[in-house]
């Protein structure tokens, strides 16, 4: 078997590098963002059970949540867009 020369080597360990890197960055990257609000009526008082449906700026359906006790409802994990 015929040994590396040392221009192979730099170019195997850099590689590894480069791949060692992209892999622990990769690892933390964030899940995606979130859209939060709080649905009231006239008087401002707050709206449970409500559907909000949440769509893209394209007007594209993401997709839907109700809202809580309190009016409040939130959309995690968005993909990167304009909503």
């Amino acid at each position: 078997m015929k040994p590396l020369d040392s221009d192979k080597l730099i170019n195997i360990f850099v590689t590894l590098l480069l791949l060692i890197s992209l892999s622990i960055n990769l690892s933390h990257a964030a899940p995606g963002g979130s859209i939060s609000g709080t649905v009231s009526d006239a008087s401002d008082a707050p709206l449970s059970g409500v559907t909000v449906n949440l769509r893209n700026f394209a007007g594209n359906y993401v997709g839907a949540t109700n809202t809580d006790a309190s009016g409040n409802y939130t959309f995690t994990n968005l993909a990167t867009d304009l909503y």
